[in-house]
C-alpha cells in the first residue's frame, strides 16, 4: 500500500506543477486595465465610422477580413449581411473595440 500512496503523491505534484505554470502563464498576461491606460476617450460620440483597409486574423496566417474599407455616417442605418462565418460579428466586435485590427484602421468621429 505504501507504493500506491507514493505512486499516486507523484501524481498530484505533477499535476499541482502544470497548475502552476497556467497560473504564471494567466498573471503575465497584459490586462484590459493596462490596454485601456493607453487609449483616449471620446469626449461625445455622434456615431460616424470608417473602416480603412482593416484586416483581422483571430488565427494567425488565416484572415477573417481582408482589406475591409467603408464610410457609415452619423445617424444612417446600415446592414451588415452574409452568410454564417462571413465576419459580420467580426465587425461589431471591432467596432466596440473588443478586438483589434491586425491591419488597418477603424475610426470612430475621425479619431
Amino acid at each position: 500500500l505504501p507504493v500506491v500512496e507514493l505512486t499516486s503523491i507523484g501524481t498530484q505534484i505533477t499535476e499541482a506543477f502544470a497548475g502552476l505554470d497556467r497560473i504564471r502563464e494567466v498573471m503575465e498576461l497584459t490586462t484590459e486595465d493596462e490596454r485601456d491606460a493607453q487609449k483616449q476617450p471620446l469626449p461625445r460620440v455622434a456615431g460616424t465610422i470608417d473602416f480603412e483597409d482593416v484586416y483581422f486574423e483571430y488565427e494567425a496566417n488565416v484572415p477573417v477580413l481582408k482589406g475591409v474599407s467603408f464610410h457609415s455616417e452619423a445617424g444612417t442605418t446600415v446592414a451588415l449581411v452574409g452568410s454564417s462565418g462571413s465576419g459580420k460579428s467580426t465587425i461589431l466586435s471591432l467596432v466596440l473595440n473588443f478586438i483589434q485590427p491586425t491591419r488597418g484602421r477603424i475610426l470612430i468621429d475621425g479619431k
